[in-house]
């Protein structure tokens, strides 16, 4: 009986059978979060860039827009914070909300200023148990550009 055992042992020792499946079932995690990490630094760097065009069309907008005694009418800075909020809210499902959009106009320059949250689904689709980790779940983006005023 034990030359019985020991052989049985040793034929399944021996046996590469399943090694592949055993190989593929480990690195497979390793995969999908590699993936779903190229997938998530994809949507933020869709974000970000819709947010520097938009970020530029708004400071270009206010910078030709006319002056009235020297200074620019409301009118125009609003219409370029609808332009950026529009711009960045329709770049994707990734933006959950634009935080701030700051105008501010000198004689020489117009600076505009953005701040998007950006959410990452991925990791909220795989649960959070602490503050911590709910702080890994979005980030907070700033886009800001200078322009020339052209009068």
């Amino acid at each position: 009986m034990g030359g019985a055992i020991r052989r049985s042992v040793a034929r399944f020792i021996r046996d590469a059978g399943g090694a592949v499946t055993v190989e593929f079932v480990v690195t497979l995690p390793i995969l999908f979060a590699v993936l779903a990490f190229a997938s998530q630094y994809g949507r933020a760097m869709q974000v970000r860039n819709a947010m520097d065009v938009a970020v530029r069309d708004a400071a270009r907008y206010v910078a030709r827009a006319p002056t009235v005694s020297g200074v620019i009418p409301n009118e125009f800075t609003a219409k370029a914070t609808d332009l950026v909020t529009a711009r960045i809210i329709s770049s994707g499902d990734a933006v959950t909300a634009v935080n701030k959009v700051n105008i501010t106009t000198t004689t020489t320059d117009i600076v505009v200023d953005v701040e998007v949250l950006v959410e990452f689904p991925f990791l909220s689709a795989i649960g959070t148990s602490d503050e911590v980790d709910k702080e890994l779940t979005s980030i907070t983006m700033v886009a800001s550009e200078s322009w020339p005023r052209t009068e």
